[in-house]
């Protein structure tokens, strides 16, 4: 089924920000390169704020799939390891969708669209699984693990996309995966710890 103009736009739009950034990316130039009037995408976004809002937007929906897509694990510091392994591979394997995620500040964007709740959707599903591993009946403790997690794993998959790991000795071709599967472990080892800690003083 051809698509509609509007996703048209919005597959027109990646493709700008992917080649030459977010500054590039006009309704005008979207206009030219899908060979219609410079009028026509205005029938589906107001602003060129608009339409940037929803391709962000539909990228954040893409990681939250992609997050969500893994078979539930009955013990949460596992499910912890394969949220993290399915972001890594989100990163790995749209590096250019990846990448714009956190070139452009979404405060500039809250308004359009409800691009805060898609963004916080995958966060969400983090915090969910935290506070099974915790075990503590604290929103801004599992919050602070939470983070620490998305952190980490943010960290991660940024120092693979750039390729600087092998050219520091670290994960060699044979070792990349078993690599990153320590590294995950670590991070759930140190909530664990840092919750039991939590548990001893109250």
């Amino acid at each position: 089924m051809r698509a509609t103009l509007r996703e048209r736009c919005l597959d027109e739009a990646l493709k700008i920000m992917a080649e030459s950034g977010v500054t590039s990316l006009s309704l005008r130039e979207v206009a030219r390169r899908l060979d219609v009037s410079h009028q026509a995408p205005y029938k589906h976004f107001q602003s060129r704020d608009h339409l940037l809002a929803e391709a962000i937007g539909r990228i954040y929906e893409e990681l939250g799939r992609a997050i969500e897509s893994g078979p539930p694990k009955a013990r949460p510091d596992e499910e912890l390891g394969e949220i993290g392994k399915a972001y890594l591979r989100f990163a790995a394997e749209q590096p250019l969708h990846y990448r714009l995620l956190f070139e452009f500040p979404i405060t500039e964007l809250a308004a359009f669209e409800g691009i805060e709740a898609k963004a916080a959707v995958a966060f969400d599903r983090v915090l969910e699984v935290v506070s099974r591993l915790t075990e503590v009946e604290d929103e801004a403790f599992n919050r602070e693990c939470a983070l620490f997690a998305w952190s980490c794993v943010h960290g991660l998959a940024s120092l693979c996309a750039n390729q600087i790991l092998p050219a520091v000795g670290f994960f060699g071709p044979d070792s990349q995966d078993s690599g990153m599967i320590t590294v995950l472990e670590m991070v759930c080892g140190s909530i664990r710890a840092r919750a039991l800690r939590f548990h001893g003083a109250s």
